[in-house]
């Protein structure tokens, strides 16, 4: 189990690295690869919106 501390990102607590996604890559799709990498102690009102609005899609997919 990975500790939550102020430098842990997403990819970290899930373990899962996405490769960068290129120049064919959506706005939103760098927009979220970028905050996977981000720590998530620095995560703005707007990032979390972002992140929660696309795990609750994908959830909806599966």
């Amino acid at each position: 189990m990975t500790s939550l501390t102020a430098v842990t990102t997403v990819e970290q607590l899930e373990r899962d690295m996405w490769p960068d996604p290129g120049p064919d890559g959506t706005s939103l799709v760098r927009r979220c690869t970028e905050l996977r990498r981000k720590p998530v102690a620095e995560f703005t009102i707007e990032d979390l919106r972002v992140m929660l609005g696309q795990r609750a899609r994908m959830d909806n997919e599966l």
